[in-house]
């Protein structure tokens, strides 16, 4: 597999992966981000470099881009659940209230 091939595999993986997070798939993101590891391990950066720095500059950048928001999507995504656990916490002591006062 060429560099050249390999840095467009892992730009289209970090496009899927936040697509993934756009749909709250967190499970195929994990897949993505797992498939994007694999080939970063073998990755040659030096070997990127002779694709030319503009290249390089552009692909890193978009990356980077994605890897940020991907990064405010799953914040967002905690956030969201832990303020349902909250609100369910809140409920149950609720309940747990009212069964007591019976």
């Amino acid at each position: 597999m060429t560099e050249a091939f390999k840095t467009d595999e892992l730009l289209n993986l970090s496009r899927l992966m936040l697509q993934a997070a756009g749909n709250q798939d967190w499970d195929q993101v994990q897949e993505f981000e797992t498939a994007r590891e694999k080939l970063l391990a073998g990755y040659d950066a030096a070997a990127e470099l002779a694709l030319g720095r503009t290249y390089v500059e552009a692909s890193l950048k978009e990356m980077l881009d994605i890897n940020q928001r991907l990064l405010e999507c799953s914040s967002q995504a905690r956030d969201d659940v832990q303020g349902n656990l909250e609100t369910l916490q809140r409920g149950i002591k609720a309940g747990n209230a009212y069964r007591q006062n019976e």
